[in-house]
This record gives structure tokens, C-alpha cells and sequence, in this order.
């Protein structure tokens, strides 16, 4: 068996947000919204969320390199 990693709140909350936490596979999720009793996001919006984030990211960092442009 492999080893278990609980899931915290933070985690259960990004992912009803659809948001896949680090470290986390689809078919975990699944399985979590299944016990929790709620319905996993889709892999559509959870993959349109993941590149939010890294166009939120990418601004971000260009900000931090140039505060003032």
C-alpha cells in the first residue's frame, strides 16, 4: 500500500474551487469529492484554472522585475 498523504482543509477548499493541489493526481481528487459528497470540478475547468494561475504568475514575476513599467 502506498503512502497515505491526508488531505488538509486548504486543499479541499482549492480543489471545490477546481484547482488541483500539489501533489495531488485526478484520480485522487475524484475519490476525495466522492467521500467529501460533493462533485469534482471537471478536468476542463480544473485545466483552465491551472493556466489562470500561470498567467497570474507570469504577471506577478514581471512586476517584481519591473515595479514601475
Amino acid at each position: 500500500m502506498r503512502d497515505y498523504k491526508f488531505w488538509t482543509t486548504s486543499e479541499i477548499l482549492a480543489l471545490k474551487a477546481g484547482i488541483i493541489p500539489a501533489g495531488r493526481t485526478l484520480t485522487a481528487c475524484r475519490r476525495i469529492c466522492s467521500r467529501m459528497g460533493f462533485k469534482f470540478p471537471g478536468k476542463k475547468v480544473i485545466e483552465a484554472n491551472s493556466e489562470l494561475l500561470k498567467t497570474i504568475e507570469e504577471k506577478e514575476n514581471k512586476n517584481a522585475k519591473h515595479p514601475h513599467d
